[in-house]
Formats: structure tokens, C-alpha cells, sequence
């Protein structure tokens, strides 16, 4: 699962299938990106997963960063996913989803 979140970041900010980020960092397409989130809006247990799995406290942050370690991981790459789950998070929590309403 965490493979696939970082893939779908990823994706949304490369127009290449070979997932070449531009060489400007400073390039996020923070739109592309919430397209992609807010596709699970009609779906409220969805939402609710994603916002626990995104969670960098105890969901995929967490888990990212131990698989991250000692692998040769591009820094952009990192930084664009570390950088795409804080928005998925926050587009998620406009959607009004509060913990516990699930």
C-alpha cells in the first residue's frame, strides 16, 4: 500500500511514465495532486482510511521513513512524496472528515 500511495504522488507530478521528476523541485503540481485525493470524497470509510494510513505519527510516515532508510532513494523523490502526503492529508480533512465519524 505504501508502495502504490507513493506511486499515485509521484505520478501526479511527472508527465512521463518513467517517473522522471522535473529538475525544478520547486515544481509541485499541487492540483494534479488533489484531484487524485478528492476522488474518494463519495466514499467516507475511504477518506477515513486514507487519513489514518497518511498518518505520519503512526501510518504511512512512519512506515515510509523506516523503509526509506539505507536505500538509495532520490532526495527529490522523497521530498515529493513527504511533500504529497501533508497535501492528500489536508484535502482529506477538508472534506470534513473528523476521526471517529466513520
Amino acid at each position: 500500500m505504501i508502495q502504490l500511495i507513493s506511486h499515485v504522488i509521484l505520478a501526479t507530478q511527472t508527465p512521463s511514465p518513467a517517473f522522471a521528476l522535473p529538475t525544478a523541485a520547486t515544481k509541485k503540481d499541487r492540483a494534479a495532486l488533489e484531484r487524485v485525493v478528492v476522488l474518494c470524497a463519495p466514499h467516507p470509510r475511504l477518506q477515513r482510511g486514507l487519513t489514518l494510513f497518511l498518518d505520519p505519527e503512526g501510518g504511512a510516515g512512519a512506515t515510509l521513513a523506516a523503509q526509506w532508510t539505507g536505500k538509495k532513494v532520490g532526495e527529490k523523490e522523497k521530498a515529493v512524496v513527504r511533500w504529497g502526503m501533508k497535501v492528500a492529508l489536508e484535502t482529506l480533512s477538508v472534506g470534513g472528515i473528523v476521526p471517529g465519524d466513520v
